[in-house]
């Protein structure tokens, strides 16, 4: 059985090496890791080793930030998945830093371009959001290829936006309160008190 980071049935034409390598590389673009190993233990246990980026102290994955191990399976499903494949992600800006929530769309668009894969990605990250709005208006991805479906509730029940990007990367409408405008408004009240 072929497996790799406790993932089975490897695609046979992938080999190890380079698996691991693109998982290193989006570890260290997520400013996680400079890279993850598998540590045999014996009696066929194994250990997953996450190195410092900054430090190169090996650390068991237990003993890093909860944000690692959420998102390595995020990573490698990324990566390794079959071509075509759609995969529903839930927060996956969970306990990672703004930067990290940012550098999620660069994953998301990379292998949905290289392998033709579906993300559908719930989310509350405007990082995230902001960034693919950048891809867009780099022709990375087209605007065409991506939706952004904003959930909201009023008097009338729950409702579903449609919000549309331009080739430009801009929304083609305003967004609803509570979202984008956030910063700002948190801006506003602290320069009142500066």
């Amino acid at each position: 059985m072929n497996t790799i980071l406790g993932i089975k049935n490897i695609d046979e034409s992938k080999t190890k090496k380079e698996i691991l390598r693109k998982i290193n590389f989006w570890l260290n673009e997520f400013d996680l890791a400079q890279e993850a190993d598998v540590q045999e233990l014996g009696n066929n246990n194994y250990s997953l080793i996450i190195k410092n980026k900054y430090t190169g102290i090996p650390n068991n994955i237990v003993d890093v930030g909860v944000g690692t191990s959420q998102l390595l399976p995020i990573i490698v499903e990324s990566i390794n998945s079959a071509p075509n494949t759609i995969l529903l992600i839930e927060e996956p800006e969970t306990h990672i830093h703004p930067n990290a929530q940012a550098k999620l769309s660069d994953l998301f668009v990379e292998y949905s371009n290289l392998h033709n894969k579906r993300f559908f990605i719930e989310t509350h990250s405007m990082y995230l959001i902001m960034q693919l709005e950048i891809l867009v208006a780099q022709k990375k991805i087209k605007a065409e290829d991506v939706g952004v479906y904003y959930f909201t509730q009023d008097a009338h029940g729950s409702r579903i936006l449609d919000m549309k990007l331009a080739e430009n990367g801009q929304f083609d409408e305003e967004w609803p309160k509570g979202f984008f405008d956030v910063p700002y408004e948190l801006s506003k009240k602290l320069f009142k008190f500066m």
